[in-house]
């Protein structure tokens, strides 16, 4: 089945959906799509986040986030990115995710001792917020801070694959390939209080 195409016309400039949608008030997940039909207008509007150019603005994790990149066909010299804080809206949900309350339970011997975990690549469908904001996304690290809290990093990439089995996902596919949308990467970080883990 191929996808339909969506015109310049109904995503150029911002595209008409997306200007029609309050922002404000946008769910996380939205907020996320609206980034990629205008990154430079709406990547800077995430609350308690930061917009870098380049996987090099990631410190210590950039070889990692390069390698997801590649991983996805993106160009890492050609990619731009959103750091979401844990005070940001989607690294809250994560924070407060089934997914992450199985991946503490499953690891937290582990994580008590400060062993070092492997990254997981896990499915965050538990809410629809996470399945259409992130889906599929790789747990890279997790530690304890000084403070006893516990910081995850979860890196994702914002971008539809060609004949995923959700029909949504290949309409979107469409103006991705025509280069109409942004392809872009997002570190999310988590931090579970002390107590909560």
């Amino acid at each position: 089945m191929s996808s339909p195409h969506i015109s310049k016309a109904t995503l150029g400039n911002g595209g008409q959906v997306v200007d029609n949608m309050n922002y404000k008030n946008a769910k996380p997940a939205a907020k996320l799509l609206m980034a990629s039909v205008d990154f430079g207008k709406y990547a800077n509007r995430i609350e308690f986040a930061k917009v870098v150019s380049s996987y090099k603005e990631t410190g210590p994790i950039q070889d990692f986030v390069k390698e997801k990149i590649i991983s996805q066909n993106m160009d890492p010299n050609n990619t731009p990115g959103i750091i979401h804080s844990y005070k940001s809206e989607m690294s809250q949900a994560l924070a407060h995710s089934e997914e992450i309350r199985q991946y503490i339970s499953k690891y937290r011997k582990a994580l008590l001792q400060q062993q070092l975990i492997p990254t997981v690549s896990e499915k965050f469908d538990s809410t629809k917020n996470l399945y259409w904001g992130i889906n599929r996304a790789d747990i890279l690290l997790s530690y304890i801070d000084n403070n006893n809290d516990l910081n995850i990093i979860i890196i994702d990439t914002y971008d539809f694959n060609k004949n995923d089995p959700s029909l949504l996902v290949n309409i979107a596919y469409s103006p991705q390939s025509a280069n109409l949308i942004t392809r872009y990467f997002n570190v999310f970080q988590v931090k579970i209080p002390y107590g909560r883990y």
